[in-house]
């Protein structure tokens, strides 16, 4: 369990993910086909020299207005997971390569995505460092 004086830190006891969630309001456009030949194999080219454990994505609405955006409002079209050792490292990692991420997002979403750090819980055994 982290107490605050362990959030503050920048070692958790778990890795620490680095989520990028895409969300768009209505009229929004997400190329779900360019995000994921392009940008996530990327994302893994660019993270990985800075200690990327494993990265994935997550659409939460797969119907074809994830795609486009809502008519009947904001939905999430994305979240990127990238995994780090610990906080250090993600911010490190975020430093070194966020604005190149965020550049290429451009291509393929109307919005920038929301960026944030999340400690993981449950981590296998198998997969820390």
């Amino acid at each position: 369990m982290h107490t605050p004086s362990s959030l503050a830190s920048d070692r958790f006891d778990a890795p620490v993910a680095v989520t990028a969630h895409y969300e768009l309001p209505v009229g929004g456009h997400f190329d779900r086909v360019t995000y994921e030949a392009d940008h996530l194999p990327l994302a893994r080219r660019v993270l990985a020299p800075h200690g990327l454990l494993a990265l994935w994505a997550l659409h939460p609405d797969p119907s074809p207005r994830t795609e486009r955006g809502a008519a009947a409002g904001p939905i999430t079209a994305a979240i990127t997971v990238a995994v780090f050792t610990d906080r250090g490292q993600a911010r490190a990692a975020l430093a070194a390569c966020g604005a190149e991420l965020a550049a290429h997002a451009r291509r393929y979403a109307s919005h920038p995505p929301r960026v944030r750090l999340c400690a993981l819980s449950g981590w296998p055994t198998a997969f820390r460092p």
